[in-house]
């Protein structure tokens, strides 16, 4: 046999690419850029668990954000509070910025109700119970025990904690409401010792969402069997509204409002604010505002009532009465409803 019909030489095969370890190489090159664009585009990867004097989340501020992405940093922090913000992944990010501010202020002894007028509306979103507050897209505030006012801005006797959330976009109620909890809850257990003196053990938070706006049944205004409103006549209003948010067996308001014909008398102008109150830290801040009270099932219950942007002129051709006439017939179908003596 010629040395040209000799069989291949298989003791050295022709060299090959290592295509496995290539594998590896680009795989590791993609576990990498996905981590480092995460840790860019994504919002809290290597951040800080907790935020904001260990109050709050990234988490939990993004959500309140209405999600999406964005990194979430703290510009500003004292132990009374923080600024915070988050930019987008875009170009800079210094074009897009959300901005969050959490503070806790001290406030008079009355708020968040003034005299002869109050803070609370209908319109908002409710926390009952553990946390007493109230809130909306923009932000909202929550009760703090007097204690808290050691930490506050300010010299008030009373302290709240505050927050303000600024958005382009839709923020998420619902996340603001856990946010402002949370915040709460770290503030009255954590280490600035100011947890209330009222509760032995902490209640559970109730949250509630303001109702549809709807017109009235005027022989049950607002729900409430037996509060009557005459129905009013007069053109110079076109229809009557109202909202509620709350429970009555815990803390319940309604606005009842107004649409105008014209630009003198705006939709949904609140003329008529009631509520029935029965926390304690509420019900003290009330304190001899002069609204009717009573006891219902063992808890001092105050009724409150308030009548605003309303002329006397127009009260009149809308056939509402005074003020005092009001609060009266609310109490009263409000203490039938609730059984209070």
């Amino acid at each position: 046999m010629s040395s040209a019909d000799a069989a291949p030489d298989t003791a050295h095969p022709p060299r090959k690419t290592p295509r496995k370890n290539w594998d590896i190489v680009v795989l590791v090159v993609m576990v990498v850029a996905l981590v480092s664009a995460g840790t860019y585009f994504n919002t809290n990867i290597f951040t800080a668990g907790r935020i904001c004097n260990g109050w709050i989340t990234p988490d939990g501020v993004a959500d309140a954000f209405g999600g999406g992405l964005g990194r979430v940093s703290v510009t500003s922090e004292s132990s009374r509070g923080c600024w915070i913000k988050r930019t987008s992944w875009l170009s800079s990010g210094e074009d897009e910025i959300e901005t969050m501010n959490l503070r806790v202020e001290s406030t008079s002894e009355h708020s968040p109700f003034r005299e002869p007028e109050w803070e609370i509306s209908a319109d908002q979103h409710v926390m009952t119970g553990g946390v007493q507050g109230s809130f909306s897209e923009d932000g909202g505030g929550t009760l703090l025990p007097e204690s808290c006012t050691r930490i506050a801005l300010g010299e008030q006797p009373q302290a709240m904690l505050q927050i303000d959330v600024n958005t382009e976009d839709e923020a998420d109620v619902a996340a603001i409401g856990r946010l402002l909890e949370s915040a709460t809850k770290a503030i009255t257990s954590g280490p600035h010792g100011c947890t209330a003196p009222d509760f032995s053990t902490t209640p559970t938070t109730h949250h509630f969402s303001p109702s549809a706006v709807t017109e009235p049944d005027f022989a049950n205004v607002c729900g409430v069997a037996g509060f009557k409103l005459a129905p009013p006549t007069t053109e110079i209003r076109q229809q009557v509204l109202e909202q509620t948010s709350g429970s009555f067996n815990e803390d319940w308001y309604c606005d009842v409002s107004v649409k105008g014909p014209d630009d003198n008398y705006p939709a949904d102008d609140v003329v008529l604010q009631m509520g029935i109150v029965t926390d304690r830290r509420l019900v003290k801040r009330l304190g001899n505002a002069g609204f009717a009270h009573a006891n219902c099932g063992g808890e001092e219950t105050v009724f409150p009532v308030t009548v605003r942007h309303l002329p006397e002129q127009d009260r009149m051709q809308m056939g509402l009465p005074t003020t005092a006439h009001l609060s009266a017939a609310f109490s009263q179908a409000a203490r039938h409803a609730l059984h209070c003596t």
